[in-house]
């Protein structure tokens, strides 16, 4: 029997891996063990949704950065000399007002961030810093193929430095569409990459060195059960959340308080679309799961109803969340019987070109005048939000007025941009044919098996 670690250190990952196909094919293997590594309060979640079989999980404690693994997540951050690493070093100048930090890792960039033998450079010696963190289970398990679901996690970093010193085969994913281009310069590079379409590809190759015989692409296994499953009828979805079938569904999803500090945007965004799309209409507002949303000021009328999905461990702590296959089946249906999504530069705008609805994004700041660093509308200038503004599949509001009037033209026609919504699906989901989770398998059992 083969065993196979696989690590779960972030939120969306039961989503990505554990509710596709995938997962459910490398469970139902008799020849294989797989050691799932999970922080050590979501023991019961993991084991109540995805346990059983040849399924062991593995309680970690998350813990916290040591001295020199923050000083090396700053020096691989300043490592990626991306637009958006910059765009999020300002963000962060102007937030800490630490001009001394900001030099630094300025000059870090623009002297070796775009010199390729220089980082490589940086990562060798990364190498070299002891981490044992993992020895014991390596020990315990004998592991003969380690997954890690999302290479640029510290608690993944950990387990591949762990593999490579022990040469096992290992094999990383990318997590999300940012990853390549706003995080950091990887650290540790796997045997094997994995990645959901050619644009991370193209990333990784460019900004990380990554040989691309060495990368696979695979599609987004999550999307799988947008294409095969069926879908709640609109009666008995609107009957779940007291909404009026025969009313056109606005789905608006708030940035959070995460991405705009001092947060009345989001609010205000509502507040507008209550006043000019209530009562021929309806606005279901879903929360995001992974933060807060400031909702002071906002006086709701009767057609709005606000929706939060997940679970999350800790009061307060939106980052520690999971979200359940009901919460998964539940969004799904959301985005399917919505006719218009208003967004941030959110993934939801994904899943709604998924089911080939129109989209909004903000990029105003509602009722107020803020500087650009400070404002929403900066976030259309990271690269990974560009590669969808850049193919025109959906209206970027820039005021009030233009919100107001896509929202109509759309609402009116939601064939408008059509094409260019299947564009973006091209770029972004690769090949949505319902087999990304198989394909993902195959790829893992190939490697496991040869």
């Amino acid at each position: 029997m083969k065993t196979i670690f696989i690590t779960s250190f972030h939120g969306l990952i039961s989503r990505n891996i554990f509710q596709s196909e995938a997962f459910e094919v490398l469970k139902n293997r008799p020849d294989l063990k797989l050691a799932v590594f999970i922080p050590d309060y979501k023991f019961d979640f993991f084991q109540k949704n995805f346990g059983g079989g040849n399924v062991i999980f593995e309680k970690i404690n998350p813990g916290r950065a040591s001295k020199i693994d923050f000083i090396f997540k700053f020096i691989f951050s300043a490592l990626l000399a991306t637009n958006s690493v910059k765009l999020k070093r300002r963000e962060k100048l102007d937030a800490d007002k630490k001009y001394f930090s900001f030099f630094v890792s300025s000059l870090v960039s623009s002297v070796f961030g775009r010199v390729g033998f220089l980082k490589s450079f940086f990562r060798w010696i990364y190498g070299f810093i002891p981490s044992g963190k993992f020895s014991g289970y390596f020990e315990k398990y004998k592991p003969d193929l380690v997954f890690c679901s999302d290479i640029q996690n510290e608690n993944d970093i950990l387990m591949l430095k762990e593999a490579k010193k022990r040469k096992i085969k290992s094999l990383g994913m990318v997590r999300s569409w940012d990853n390549l281009t706003c995080k950091e310069f990887i650290k540790v590079v796997p045997d094997k990459m994995i990645v959901n379409n050619e644009i991370l590809k193209k990333e990784a190759q460019e900004h990380h060195g990554i040989d691309p015989e060495k990368i696979f692409v695979c599609g987004i296994p999550h999307y799988d059960a947008y294409v095969r499953q069926g879908r709640a009828g609109r009666e008995d979805f609107c009957r779940g959340l007291d909404l009026d079938p025969a009313k056109k569904i606005i789905l608006y999803a708030p940035a959070g308080d995460r991405y705009i500090k001092n947060n009345n945007v989001d609010w205000q965004i509502l507040d507008i679309l209550q006043k000019e799309f209530l009562p021929d209409a309806q606005i279901l507002a879903r929360l995001p799961p992974a933060d807060t949303v400031n909702l002071d000021g906002f006086q709701k009328k009767e057609g709005v109803i606000f929706d939060r999905p997940g679970k999350i461990f800790h009061e307060g702590a939106f980052k520690e969340f999971e979200l359940s296959r009901h919460d998964e089946k539940h969004l799904i249906d959301s985005i399917f019987q919505a006719d218009l999504i208003i967004c941030g530069p959110s993934t939801i705008a994904i899943d709604a070109f998924v089911f080939d609805k129109p989209v909004i994004f903000i990029a105003f700041d509602g009722r107020e005048k803020r500087e650009y660093i400070r404002g929403i509308g900066r976030y259309y200038d990271y690269e990974h939000v560009l590669n969808i503004i850049k193919r025109k599949g959906a209206v970027l509001a820039r005021n009030q007025e233009e919100l107001v009037q896509g929202a109509k033209r759309y609402l009116a026609d939601p064939s408008l941009d059509k094409e260019n919504r299947r564009k973006i699906i091209e770029d972004q989901c690769w090949k949505l044919d319902g087999r990304s989770g198989k394909r993902l398998a195959e790829y893992i059992l190939k490697h496991i098996f040869s």
